[in-house]
């Protein structure tokens, strides 16, 4: 009811305190503490000129403290937004809280983040020396844009070095326009273009056409330039087309994802079935979502899927006795 009032206790005699006189050091009866509990002393107390300047401190102050966030905000909104999107991460994928402040970090801009460093152009001008660029190419709802990553390859005392050097994020998928900010990204970080002797992208057209894709423009300017079909991409080509022919397989990743619906849509059926598995002594792994973009994100589904089978089976069955929801029962 009253927000300065506190009850503290001093050698077994309760005291009631204003905080709010404590704090600004004034020496009315309140602020030194009394000890006779009657609500009459607290509502005489709120018209003490003491009590009414300290109330005013304390609104002022709350006011500075709203103001000075607002500000704070302001300035790091960015650095706030992408702490939030970590927690967001994180949480949606069941990963433990020890990878947060690693992830934050991971994101966190800094001044330097597009200078490579001097040593890495150095050794990758090297005679010894070579760097790829591998395509990620991914198109519809589920990429917008799609990333060139480059690295480099070099020797150091003799032992093989691979190195990250950076993203290039593709304004559009035109071959013309891929190649452009390849050959930028190059020039501009000072890297010689007759080192580049590799090339890894997934099979659209735009990427490993004959005459007219990045592929075959790159190797115009360096003949000695390698061209490979991305191996996960094919392994994902052949996964899916096998699993085409089989009558089994047809409804499948259908079958998958709604599993991953079901549960990760509920919190409840999501802590119930973690519950089965603790009971069943099955390993504490979560059902995964597919994600088209990601090849190969099918096996590690799968690889989670039938080692909590049992206890998949048993949340459904308890659920479809126990649920009052005619849907879930279906």
């Amino acid at each position: 009811m009253y927000e300065w009032l506190e009850y503290r206790t001093i050698e077994d005699t309760t005291f009631m305190i204003c905080v709010w006189c404590e704090k600004a050091k004034f020496i009315n009866q309140m602020a030194k503490g009394i000890t006779i509990y009657k609500k009459d002393l607290l509502d005489r107390h709120l018209k003490v000129k003491d009590h009414s300047i300290a109330e005013k401190n304390q609104k002022e102050n709350q006011n500075n403290i709203a103001v000075g966030f607002a500000k704070q905000y302001d300035k790091e909104k960015g650095i706030i937004v992408r702490q939030m999107q970590c927690v967001y991460f994180t949480a949606k994928n069941h990963i433990s809280l020890e990878i947060y402040p690693k992830l934050c970090e991971l994101i966190t801009p800094s001044q330097n983040q597009n200078i490579i460093p001097k040593q890495l152009v150095d050794n990758t001008n090297s005679t010894c020396s070579s760097y790829g660029t591998y395509q990620n190419h991914n198109s519809g709802k589920e990429m917008e844009k799609s990333i060139t990553t480059m690295v480099s390859k070099y020797f150091s005392h003799n032992i093989p070095v691979l190195r990250y050097i950076g993203l290039i994020e593709l304004e559009d998928c035109i071959a013309d326009n891929i190649l452009t900010q390849i050959l930028e990204f190059i020039q501009n970080n000072g890297f010689n273009l007759d080192n580049l002797i590799h090339f890894d992208s997934d099979g659209a057209f735009t990427m490993i056409g004959c005459k007219n894709g990045v592929a075959a423009k790159l190797k115009e300017l360096n003949p000695f330039l390698t061209l490979v079909h991305c191996i996960s991409h094919r392994l994902y080509l052949i996964r899916k087309d096998t699993a085409n022919e089989v009558q089994y397989f047809k409804k499948y990743e259908a079958t998958c994802k709604e599993l991953y619906s079901y549960f990760s849509g509920s919190y409840k059926r999501m802590l119930n079935l973690k519950m089965i598995q603790e009971s069943n002594d099955d390993p504490q792994l979560a059902i995964l979502n597919i994600i088209n973009t990601c090849w190969l994100s099918l096996s590690n589904v799968v690889k989670n899927l039938y080692q909590i089978l049992d206890s998949i089976i048993d949340a459904l069955n308890f659920d479809s006795l126990h649920t009052g929801d005619q849907r879930d029962r279906d």
